[in-house]
């Protein structure tokens, strides 16, 4: 997706021979700014499923999140 596409464009200009540091800059803020999106979707999901999980099940999938985003 988008996020796969912004890594390849920062790794084309990291790989020339000089690259551009405010361009690198711009697409290391472009990944933050995306990886931020699917961070606030994935919490945004989880509050919604607490109101269907009994209390273990919630437990589960609240360790499951947390070691995708950390």
């Amino acid at each position: 997706g988008d996020l796969q596409l912004a890594r390849l464009e920062f790794l084309e200009v990291f790989d020339q021979d000089n690259p551009d540091f405010d361009k690198l800059d711009a697409k290391l803020k472009e990944i933050g700014n995306l990886q931020a999106e699917i961070g606030s979707v994935r919490i945004k999901k989880f509050m919604e499923a607490k109101k269907f999980l009994n209390e273990e099940q919630f437990d589960k999938y609240k360790k499951i999140l947390l070691g995708m985003m950390f």
